[in-house]
């Protein structure tokens, strides 16, 4: 009983992040994916001038973390 309660609790904790957008994903090229996650406190923008020098034939995904980058915050503690 207590894991469901658990895992319930941890499932609504994780909605309420997520319906937050707590990341974006800014998806460009196509080929082998390559997955680009900033520091912290840095946008994922930071990556354009990296990915501008790479070849082609590879999908990029830029993680962009809320509270950065033009992202509102998430109101519930990280």
């Amino acid at each position: 009983m207590k894991k469901r309660i658990l895992t319930a609790v941890l499932l609504l904790f994780a909605h309420s992040i997520f319906a937050q957008q707590a990341i974006a994903v800014k998806k460009s090229g196509s080929g082998k994916p390559i997955i680009f996650l900033p520091g912290f406190t840095t946008p994922g923008s930071v990556w354009d001038e990296t990915i501008a020098q790479l070849p082609t034939g590879f999908e990029h995904h830029v993680i962009s973390y809320a509270g950065f980058n033009g992202m509102a915050p998430v109101d519930t503690p990280w």
